[in-house]
């Protein structure tokens, strides 16, 4: 039901961070190793910072659906107050309304009445 987007998150961020551990982990280690060559270290570093970003830009987007989805729920649930609401203001608006004309109509007929 309404727990599957909150059973998924934390099961995609625990992968997530375990790949994200394992790359850093084969990146620290292949720095270790005795590399004379400077452009292997640098497409190594590329990899990792390709593979970072990657990475985040996942967790955000599955960050920003799962926030969709409760803001939806948010808005489903307080649609039916914000219905009765919008109701009540129209009541009360007419009421204030109908209440205007009966005092311009009060203050007519105390006139009339004062001129007799």
């Amino acid at each position: 039901g309404d727990d599957a987007p909150a059973a998924i998150l934390p099961t995609t961020l625990e992968d997530l961070l375990a790949l994200t551990v394992a790359g850093v982990a084969a990146y620290v280690g292949v720095l270790n190793l005795p590399l004379k060559r400077s452009d292997a270290k640098a497409k190594v570093r590329r990899t990792a910072l390709k593979f970072a970003q990657e990475m985040e830009d996942s967790m955000e987007t599955e960050a920003q659906r799962i926030l969709d989805d409760c803001v939806g729920t948010v808005l489903n649930a307080t649609a039916p107050w914000k219905a009765a609401a919008t109701t009540e203001v129209e009541r009360v608006q007419a009421n204030k309304t109908r209440a205007e004309a009966i005092q311009r109509e009060l203050q007519a007929l105390q006139l009339r009445v004062k001129r007799l």
